[in-house]
């Protein structure tokens, strides 16, 4: 079959575009609409972060061994159903919300105990994070071997980093673009070559 007399690629895109501009148009409106929608339904993220050393009690002599052993329960106390239900209590949210969002451990090497929650707003996270801090406070006050340090109570909130959401409607407006033309061609081939 001699294709010779075939025209150009970039004639037929545009004859393709002449003819179904309507189809073209509506799938761009709809894939654009709802890629914009759930680009902007994703929540910002926003992390709050306290620490908490342990170290023996005066005139306790444990090992290190067992110093970071005792201290590796306190995560435990955390995520608590007690402390995890303040901390949804003061922050405003269901428990399940700041389970979700929890993260606590006791790093070996520091005996340090870092408590992060996680929330979609600053102002929770906070509180979430403030109460649980309070929590694995109050639980020491009856450890007869080990001592809480206040190294870095949780006073502030950072935003977790994401996909900023220009960024993310950019490339819905281009692939949204790339889809309805693609779409747009295939149907107007099978139309074409219907009888």
């Amino acid at each position: 079959m001699d294709t010779s007399s075939d025209p150009p690629l970039w004639r037929r895109l545009l004859d393709t575009a002449r003819r179904r501009w309507v189809l073209a148009l509506v799938l761009f409106g709809v894939l654009a609409g709802l890629g914009a929608a759930y680009s902007l339904s994703i929540p910002t993220q926003y992390t709050a972060t306290g620490v908490m050393s342990f170290q023996p009690r005066e005139g306790v002599s444990e090992g290190r061994d067992l110093t970071a052993l005792l201290a590796s329960r306190y995560p435990a106390v955390v995520a608590g159903e007690t402390a995890v239900g303040r901390a949804a209590i003061a922050a405003g949210v269901t428990p399940s919300e700041v389970s979700a969002g929890l993260a606590s451990e006791v790093q070996p090497a520091t005996l340090n105990m870092v408590v992060t929650v996680t929330l979609p707003n600053a102002t929770q996270a906070l509180a979430a994070s403030q109460s649980l801090y309070l929590s694995a406070s109050a639980a020491n006050d009856t450890d007869p071997y080990l001592e809480a340090l206040q190294t870095e109570s949780p006073t502030s909130v950072v935003a977790v980093a994401g996909i900023p959401t220009v960024v993310l409607l950019a490339a819905v407006v281009l692939l949204s673009a790339l889809a309805a033309v693609l779409v747009t061609l295939f149907v107007d081939q099978l139309l074409v070559r219907s009888p």
